[in-house]
């Protein structure tokens, strides 16, 4: 949706460790998104002692977004149906908050035969749905002053996004405790210029188009 990889993607638990910001702009709408560490629980319902904390300072930072999207995988869960996930959906449910709107979002559509009685459903792999889900969030934007430029990726974000993708194939090739246990840090940068427009021509010119409006 965002239109790049922001974040490390794994078939491992605790992949997320932390907040990872991705930004969409539409026209005049922008949606920032933020993925928080899944809210990971045991079957007593109570969290692992050693992400406790980082569970609970997903909790914390609930009610500050506008839209609230709880993503599982549509089928794990119809083939061998987890407990902790029910408990967690009765309880976004059962916390209202009038100022938020809070989404069932049902990905890996595409391996389900039968889709009756699913809510949003969508395919990331596929792009099935996305669609549908795009369009109803920027119906719900607020209309307030963007707080990131659509035509700039700042270098700390692009950093953020290397070691993102740096600690995804940690993931993907090493095994067991060991990718957990692994500090990676950026020791270098270097940027590589090809013909392409700079970022300070494309800002020029992003901040021109929008005098031009007034």
């Amino acid at each position: 949706m965002v239109g790049a990889k922001v974040s490390a993607v794994s078939r491992k638990t605790n992949t997320t460790t932390h907040e990872v910001l991705g930004v969409m702009t539409k026209g005049k709408t922008q949606i920032r998104f933020f993925d928080t560490p899944g809210l990971m629980l045991k079957k007593s319902g109570f969290p692992h002692k050693d992400i406790k904390a980082r569970i609970e300072s997903v909790w914390r930072s609930i009610d500050l977004y506008d839209v609230l999207i709880v993503i599982f995988d549509a089928q794990r869960h119809l083939t061998k149906p987890d407990s902790r996930v029910v408990r967690l959906m009765e309880k976004m449910g059962s916390e209202a908050n009038p100022s938020q709107k809070r989404l069932l979002c049902i990905n890996k559509v595409d391996l389900i035969e039968k889709k009756k009685d699913l809510c949003f459903t969508i395919s990331g792999l596929k792009g099935a749905g996305v669609k549908d889900l795009t369009k109803y969030l920027m119906e719900q934007a607020v209309k307030r002053p963007w707080d990131e430029d659509p035509l700039i990726m700042s270098e700390e974000v692009m950093k953020n996004i290397s070691l993102e993708v740096v600690r995804e194939k940690l993931l993907h090739y090493i095994h067991q405790e060991i990718p957990y246990g692994i500090d990676h840090r950026l020791m270098d940068w270097k940027e590589l210029h090809d013909d392409k427009p700079t970022q300070d021509s494309r800002r020029k010119e992003w901040f021109q188009n929008r005098a031009n409006r007034y």
